[in-house]
């Protein structure tokens, strides 16, 4: 049975999606749970209508990452930490407080998952951080660790 998905199912299967399901899948599970509808010539025309909206709402993210990246490529941030003598730090920078930052100073909003870091940075210096926006569109910033004077 041709369905039609009307929320996204798993990581494969996004809401607007048209697919060949066996028919019991789809009269037991997707249509009872209102996940998807059967496949018709209207609801086809409905299915254009989402791709629509979901390109225009895709170019939209896109052009403002483009305008994010531009501002924030290549900047530099500056945070005082407390840090050991050998110059580690006792907590560690991570993706939220850098988050903060970009967003007080820059009064960018971005979500945590943008900013490329395995773990916390640790050691006082220099370290250059990527912000990856999608596949394709990523930025640069450099995060320079000074230790406190107190």
């Amino acid at each position: 049975m041709k369905v039609i998905f009307l929320r996204d199912v798993s990581t494969h299967v996004k809401k607007g999606q048209v697919k060949n399901v066996s028919d019991g899948y789809a009269r037991n599970f997707l249509l009872p749970q209102k996940l998807a509808i059967p496949f018709t010539k209207q609801e086809e025309q409905k299915v254009a209508r989402i791709k629509e909206q979901r390109n225009k709402e895709n170019e939209a993210r896109l052009q403002g990452d483009r305008e994010i990246i531009g501002k924030l490529s290549g900047q530099a941030l500056y945070f005082e930490v407390k840090a050991s003598e050998d110059g580690t730090l006792y907590g560690g920078l991570s993706r939220k407080e850098i988050v903060e930052k970009i967003e007080k100073l820059f009064k960018i909003t971005i979500e945590e998952g943008v900013v490329q870091l395995e773990k916390p940075l640790k050691k006082i210096g220099q370290h250059n951080v990527k912000l990856l926006f999608s596949s394709d569109l990523s930025a640069e910033i450099i995060i320079e660790l000074k230790k406190t004077t107190k």
